[in-house]
């Protein structure tokens, strides 16, 4: 006998593991996604092709199916909706709709970093082209949505002559038509997962954000752990998502954060009710042994959250995602042999045959990702020099399209 119906927001590849914890744990899940063959739906009870972000579409599936919990654990931009439909069903969360809406609005984020002392870029907030003498910031300056995600709407601008188009342009890219000015600040990105069980924070890895210069904006193709940052930046790291998860006040579930360390100062960029996309759970668990998908679950429902163990850096990792150039996907091809000798931990292919490629360095372009396991940096890039010997990403032609330029080997 099912113990109740839970509403599951979006088809991602780590809700797919997450419908089938649930269903071992005898729920009955319902997945809400606008696509047609979203990856969790052969392991959801039912698929609603409607959007996760449609409040009424939601709420009225919700009551439909008299669901118990509504959850989003890997996105960003369904944990408001969920927030909200389950404080408007009086269902259990572990956030209010307030909270999740400060923690995906760059302009409240902004003022909530501001109100609580942690350290952050000087911004504005604007919902229109300010003047010029209204904007007291140091260029160079990004601008971007206040709340859109995916590096879509951003751009660097060096002086005002060009921020009235790249204002225009983020607020286009708006559902508040509003836009983020804030200075631009050189440094290490950096990326911290965390869980909060019983108000106390425990962080799983702080990850340098590998990085490649795409024109004029500066954007990440992968991952190292551990990050390669001083024991000082380090406490500091820690001082400061104590400083986010305390102020929240979220008792149990998953939060990450994104930062710039620059020297030992640490300047936050944002965080999220969540914990990383993609194959961030996989790392997590390779690391800590936690399962964060499972724990994230836990937290939802009000079961126990497994112990957290402390990770050891005796092993460094690093993801790499994939990005094509422009044309149609065929297929990923000369990793399966990689992964059977051990040189790749895990690959996973995200993108659809027969899908169009825009060739843009964004997230929603990540084609792949996959994950090196090694004793040091030498030996992690004698891997991906092997990888970029083997690996290949064909178009329906049979054109190599496999963006290989971008990869950092030392």
């Amino acid at each position: 006998m099912s113990k109740g119906t839970i509403i599951v927001l979006g088809g991602t590849l780590p809700h797919a593991k997450l419908i089938s914890y649930l269903k071992e744990e005898g729920y009955r899940t319902v997945l809400i996604d606008y696509t047609e063959n979203p990856v969790a739906k052969p392991f959801a009870d039912r698929h609603v092709q409607e959007s996760s972000l449609d409040l009424d579409a939601v709420e009225r599936i919700a009551r439909e199916e008299n669901a118990l919990y509504i959850m989003d654990i890997c996105t960003d931009r369904a944990i408001p909706p969920a927030a909200y439909v389950a404080e408007k069903l009086g269902l259990k969360h572990p956030y209010s709709y307030h909270t999740a809406k400060m923690a995906t609005n760059k302009g409240l984020m902004k003022q909530f970093f501001m109100d609580n002392g942690i350290p952050s870029s000087d911004f504005l907030c604007v919902g229109e082209v300010p003047a010029e003498s209204d904007v007291n910031l140091q260029y160079p300056l990004i601008v971007k949505p206040v709340d859109a995600s995916g590096s879509i709407g951003i751009t660097e601008v060096d002086s005002y002559e060009g921020l009235a188009a790249a204002v225009n342009f983020a607020i286009e890219n708006s559902a508040d038509h509003k836009a983020i000015i804030e200075e631009y600040i050189v440094g290490m990105e950096i990326q911290i997962d965390c869980f909060v069980v019983d108000s106390e924070l425990k962080i799983f890895d702080i990850k340098e954000k590998r990085k490649f210069t795409d024109k004029f904006l500066t954007l990440s193709y992968g991952s190292l752990v551990p990050a390669r940052i001083s024991d000082a930046v380090k406490q500091n790291v820690i001082t400061v998502c104590k400083n986010i998860a305390s102020s929240i006040k979220i008792q149990n579930g998953p939060i990450y954060i994104q930062a710039l360390v620059r020297g030992e100062e640490i300047f936050v960029i944002e965080f999220g009710l969540r914990f990383g996309g993609k194959l961030s759970f996989q790392i997590i668990k390779d690391l800590t042994g936690f399962d964060v998908i499972k724990g994230t679950a836990n937290a939802y429902v009000g079961k126990t959250v497994d112990t957290i163990r402390d990770y050891i850096e005796d092993e460094v990792y690093t993801t790499h995602h994939v990005f094509p150039k422009a044309g149609v996907f065929k297929a990923v091809v000369g990793y399966e042999p990689l992964v059977a000798d051990g040189t790749i931990s895990d690959f996973k292919v995200y993108m659809k045959p027969n899908t169009t490629c825009l060739g843009k360095m964004a997230s929603r372009e990540r084609l792949a990702s996959f994950i090196l396991r090694s004793k040091d940096m030498a030996e992690n890039d004698a891997k991906m020099r092997k990888i970029l010997q083997n690996v290949e990403v064909l178009d329906v032609n049979d054109v190599p399209i496999m963006r290989k330029d971008i990869y950092e080997i030392e």
